[in-house]
């Protein structure tokens, strides 16, 4: 008897549903990881080798799915979270108040903030609000890429120091 590979899967839907559960603890995404998982299985069906245990290969595509997914996630929330410590004070000034006076005011400020720090962390930081990535600046400034991270994190620390004591006084 021959083994039929879209049949032999259509029997482990109930239990790919009842794992996905585990994953996400949500219907609508738990779902969405089972289509996911069973299309993948479906594209690279000639991996699969017979007499093996069908129902651990599915499982193994289903938790790569979703911890690809989840790393994408916790990457997105991060590069967030860690360009808002200077973006909030590059974009703070709203274009609603109608004094340009103080939004200049805060522009010069931030801009003379980050004119204080050394040139070996205000190039990176001047680098990363204009819109080059970390590898960028690393092959611009010919240093490694985690010396680039480092530097810049310290800059944002710095800066966050100088523009805290700005805030406060106005």
């Amino acid at each position: 008897m021959a083994f039929n590979f879209n049949s032999a899967i259509t029997k482990e839907v109930s239990f790919l549903k009842m794992n996905a559960h585990k994953y996400t603890r949500d219907d609508e995404f738990a779902n969405d990881l089972v289509q996911e998982t069973i299309l993948r299985a479906l594209k690279y069906k000639t991996r699969f080798k017979p007499n093996t245990n069908l129902r651990a290969w599915l499982v193994i595509i289903m938790r790569s799915i979703y911890i690809n997914y989840y790393r994408r996630e916790v990457k997105r929330r991060m590069n967030f979270s860690e360009d808002t410590d200077v973006n909030y004070f590059f974009e703070s000034v709203s274009p609603a108040i109608n004094n340009d006076g103080d939004s200049n005011m805060a522009v010069a400020y931030i801009n003379k903030s980050v004119n204080k720090l050394e040139e070996k962390y205000r190039l990176p930081i001047q680098l990363r609000t204009s819109g080059y990535s970390y590898q960028e600046i690393a092959d611009e400034l010919d240093i490694p890429l985690g010396t680039v991270k480092s530097q810049i994190h310290y800059s944002r620390k710095q800066l966050k120091a100088l523009l805290t004591e700005f805030t406060s006084e106005n």
